[in-house]
Formats: C-alpha cells, structure tokens, sequence
C-alpha cells in the first residue's frame, strides 16, 4: 500500500482522488511551461519562446504514459512522442527538436532503475540520465534546415 493510498483509505477520501491530484498536477505543468518559456531571455533580448501546448492535450500525455506502464515497455515510446509534443508546441525565435528513441529511453531509464537499488550512485547516474536526455534536444532556427541544427549536448 502506498502512502498516497494509506492517506485516502485513513482520511475516507474518495478514490478518485489520485486521478484528481494527477490532472491538477498536469495543469499545474502547463502554467509552469508557459510562464517559463515567456519569462526566457537572452543577453540581447531577440530570444522569444512561448509554450502554447493546451490544458487538455498535456492533460491526457500525462495519462497516457501512467496507462502505457501496464505494457512494460510501451512507455518509453509515449514519453518519446510526448517529448516530441511539448518540443513542437515551443514557438518563437528558435524551436526545438527530440531525437531520443523509444529503445534508447527505455534502456537507459531500466538501467538507471537497477543503478538506484544501490541507493549511493543514484546521483551520478541521474545526472548522467538528464544529461543524455538534454543531449537528445536541439535547438532549432524556425527557418533553419534540419543540417543546420545546433545540438544542445555541447553545452554541458
């Protein structure tokens, strides 16, 4: 039993109350998305980003991935699109693009899996994690081809 669940179950709250935290949270995410991409500045003030990704669409990417666990695999797939979604919803002065592969997600979040049993190397091996996945977005010029794209894995 989780602690979550120990909560409602002592408190007599509804069970639905997970998918209601979950959804809240989710909308939560898109305000923090927007306000972020809005409030980004460069040094000479030409860098201009919005998120412009809807409530409900993040709403159900949320979902998706918590549905797609039950496939065991499936998941890393979903939070490859789902990626790719909050990439494509970024507009302004530059954009950005995923290059992260299903199989490569999913091997690399099982492996850091096994890694945290250990407890003590979580910190190297989550940072190692982040980095690979920021090292598989790169910043896009909106007129730019996709040669011309500058990768982000440089900027460690």
């Amino acid at each position: 039993m989780s602690l979550f669940q120990g909560i409602i179950d002592r408190h007599h709250l509804p069970g639905y109350l997970g998918l209601l935290v979950v959804i809240a949270t989710a909308a939560l995410s898109v305000v923090i998305f927007k306000w972020f991409c809005a409030n980004l500045k460069s040094e000479d003030d030409r860098l201009s980003i919005a998120f412009e990704g809807g409530y409900w669409a993040y709403i159900g990417w949320t979902i998706l991935p918590i549905v797609s666990f039950v496939t065991i695999v499936g998941w890393a797939w979903v939070l490859k699109f789902m990626l790719q979604w909050i990439c494509r919803n970024v507009h302004g002065s530059i954009r950005f693009d995923d290059h992260a592969t299903g199989i490569a997600t999913l091997w690399r979040t099982v492996v850091f899996a096994l890694v945290s049993a250990l407890i003590v190397p979580i910190p190297w091996k989550l940072r190692s994690y982040v980095s690979w996945m920021i090292s598989q977005i790169s910043v896009v010029q909106p007129e730019a081809t996709a040669a011309a794209c500058v990768h982000l894995s440089r900027c460690r």
